[in-house]
C-alpha cells in the first residue's frame, strides 16, 4: 500500500500500463485482426466496368508518406504548438467565461524522482498518447470492415483474372455478359497473394481513413491551442492545409484505381468520426472545471460576497 501512495511509482505504473495498452490495440490491429479474420469471398457482374480498371504498380503514395502523415507530421505540430504555448501565452481566461462558472482546465504538473518534468512535456505526453489511442482505433474500425465487406478493388479483373469451374475464362463468352459469378478462380500467375488479398478489401479506405483522422485531429488541435492574436490567421492557414492533404490522399486513391470513391468517402467519414470523439470525449483539450463565483449583493447581509443570514436579534427584559 506505502508503494502506491509514493507519486514516483504511480506515475511510473502509469507510465507503463500507457505503453502496454497502446501496444496491444496496436498489436490488435496491425497483427492478429490480419491474420484472424478472413475476407469475404464475393462475386461480381461480367461486364461490370467499375472492377475492369488497370492495376498501377507504381502510386503516387508510399506507405512511407503516409507513415509520415500519421505520426511523424502530428508529432511535431504537437511539440512545436506545446512549446509555442509556453513562449507566447494566451491570454488569461475573459470574465464571461468565468461568469459561465468553467475555466480551462490548468495543466497537471509532474514530478519524478525529484525532478520536475516540464509542461509541455506532460501535455506532449497526454496528447500523442490519445492520438495514437484513437489511430489504433481507426486501424480496428477499418481492418474488420474490410474483412466483413469484401468488397472487390477497381482493379479486380486485371489482376484475378477469374477462371469458371469449367477452365474457362470469365466473361469471355458473350453469353456471360451480365451474369453474376459467384464460384471461380483466380488464374493470375504474376499477382502476390498480398495483392490477391488486398483486391477483395476496397472498403473502406484505410489510407483514408487514417489521413482524415490526422489531419482533423490537427486542425481540431490547432483550433483549441493556437488562440494568440497574432497566430490566428497562421492557424487557419495551417487547418486549411490539413484539410486539403486529407482531401489529396483521398483523391490520389481513386486516381490511382485502387479505391471506389465511396470507399475513400467512408475512410474520411471513419477518420473525421474519430478525431471528433478522441479530441472533443478523450484529450484534455475540452476538459474544464468548475469555479465558485462570488455574487454581489447590496443589502446588508452582504458578506464578502456570500449570500449571509443575519440572526434575529432577541431582547431580554
Amino acid at each position: 500500500m506505502s508503494c502506491c501512495n509514493n507519486p514516483n511509482t504511480r506515475l511510473l505504473m502509469r507510465l507503463i500500463v500507457d505503453i502496454l495498452l497502446l501496444s496491444s490495440v496496436f498489436t490488435v490491429a496491425l497483427i492478429i485482426l490480419p491474420q484472424l479474420l478472413r475476407t469475404r469471398h464475393r462475386g461480381f457482374f461480367c461486364g461490370d466496368q467499375s472492377i475492369a480498371y488497370p492495376f498501377k504498380q507504381e502510386t503516387l503514395l508510399k506507405r512511407i508518406h503516409v507513415t509520415i502523415l500519421v505520426i511523424a507530421v502530428p508529432a511535431a505540430m504537437v511539440i512545436i504548438i506545446e512549446m509555442l504555448r509556453v513562449t507566447f501565452p494566451a491570454p488569461k481566461s475573459s470574465t464571461s467565461t468565468a461568469k459561465m462558472g468553467h475555466v480551462p482546465k490548468p495543466p497537471q504538473r509532474y514530478v519524478f524522482v525529484g525532478v520536475r518534468i516540464p509542461t509541455f512535456v506532460s501535455e506532449c505526453y497526454n496528447l500523442m498518447g490519445v492520438y495514437l489511442f484513437g489511430l489504433a482505433l481507426v486501424l480496428i474500425a477499418t481492418s474488420c470492415t474490410k474483412h466483413f465487406a469484401g468488397r472487390l478493388a477497381p482493379y479486380f479483373m486485371d489482376v484475378c483474372q477469374p477462371l469458371l469451374p469449367a477452365n474457362v475464362t470469365a466473361c469471355s463468352d458473350p453469353a456471360h455478359f451480365g451474369r453474376f459469378i459467384e464460384f471461380y478462380t483466380c488464374s493470375s500467375l504474376t499477382a502476390t497473394p498480398q495483392i490477391l488479398n488486398s483486391m477483395r478489401q476496397s472498403f473502406p479506405s484505410a489510407h483514408a481513413a487514417t489521413t482524415a483522422y490526422a489531419m482533423f485531429f490537427l486542425a481540431i488541435y490547432m483550433q483549441v491551442r493556437l488562440k494568440t492574436g497574432w497566430i490566428k490567421l497562421w492557424r487557419c492557414l495551417m487547418q486549411f492545409g490539413a484539410i486539403v492533404i486529407a482531401l489529396l490522399v483521398a483523391l490520389e486513391r481513386v486516381g490511382s484505381y485502387r479505391h471506389h470513391w465511396t470507399d475513400v468517402a467512408m475512410g474520411i467519414f471513419i477518420g473525421g468520426l474519430m478525431a471528433f470523439f478522441m479530441t472533443m470525449y478523450v484529450s484534455p483539450l475540452f476538459k474544464q472545471v468548475p469555479v465558485k463565483v462570488r455574487r454581489v449583493r447590496d443589502d446588508a447581509s452582504n458578506i464578502y460576497g456570500y449570500y449571509t443570514v443575519m440572526p434575529k436579534p432577541r431582547y431580554f427584559v
